[in-house]
């Protein structure tokens, strides 16, 4: 069971429920995870300010390669005593890794305490090939992805890529559902599910909901492996999946219909991104 005690702090809930994202199959704990802190951020979300950035948004937007590099050290060393190592809009965020693990380290029996490790060792891992894209960034290198290996590979339709593209198809076509059915459309997924299966709307939601959940423990997992092509090809694959949770969010079109979110998500990332 959860701690109570997360529930009125903002910054834990935001870094659990992070960490809670990179979920691969049999952890039941992460999904509890998920579930308990999407719960209560959205109580939160009315009568707190949210922290603006999280681990993701630090590499990609705000930390110079120096920092990272502070931050990637910090991570693999995890303790407690790194933190003063770190810049201070710096140090919330890592306090906040530490917590969530220890938390599920409180929660775990013996006998599964290899789960943690494991999510530990994996965390380490994303940590370390945003560091690699920054020094990439910084350096104006572009990596081969191109290559013959790789076209063989995606041709060959492999998980991450059917991953992705259910992810994006099946948020696509919950969306849009009404709007493509006055308008006139070929029939989306979900028509067909309903006419195949002779059930509800909502029953076809909870059945896709559920296929996107797994498609994204399938990407976590194709992430956390070695693979035979480059980390950059997976995070792409990844971005993809990203954006369409973003724009697809809570079965709205933000595509089509974009409206005063989607306007200030670009607002805030591309016009007026927080200063440091």
């Amino acid at each position: 069971m959860l701690k109570k005690s997360l529930l009125n702090d903002a910054w834990r809930l935001l870094g659990l429920y992070e960490a809670a994202h990179l979920k691969v199959w049999e952890e039941d704990i992460l999904d509890e995870a998920l579930a308990f802190t999407t719960t209560h951020l959205k109580s939160l979300v009315e009568h707190l300010e949210i922290p603006s950035f999280s681990t993701n948004d630090i590499f990609d937007a705000y930390g110079t390669l120096e920092e990272l590099q502070l931050f990637t050290e910090a991570i693999g060393r995890w303790d407690t005593d790194s933190i003063h190592h770190l810049p201070e809009y710096m140090k919330t965020c890592y306090q906040a890794v530490l917590d969530f693990y220890r938390e599920i380290e409180e929660m775990e029996n013996i006998e599964r305490q290899f789960c943690v490790h494991l999510a530990k060792d994996a965390m380490k891992s994303w940590v370390q090939a945003y560091l690699v894209e920054a020094r990439w960034l910084q350096e104006k290198y572009i990596p081969t992805v191109a290559t013959k290996e790789v076209f063989d590979w995606v041709l060959q339709n492999p998980k991450m890529v059917r991953a992705s593209a259910t992810v994006i198809r099946l948020m696509n076509d919950m969306a849009s559902l009404k709007f493509e059915q006055e308008r006139g459309h070929t029939p989306s997924s979900i028509e067909c599910y309903l006419k195949q299966h002779g059930v509800s709307e909502k029953q076809a939601n909870d059945e896709f909901h559920r296929q996107i959940e797994n498609a994204w423990k399938d990407m976590n997992e194709e992430c956390l492996k070695p693979t035979a092509v480059p980390m950059l090809l997976l995070s792409r694959l990844l971005d993809f999946a990203r954006a369409a949770d973003v724009i697809y969010k809570d079965q709205k079109d933000m595509f089509t219909h974009p409206g005063e979110v989607m306007k200030t998500n670009i607002r805030m990332l591309l016009i007026d991104p927080m200063p440091i």
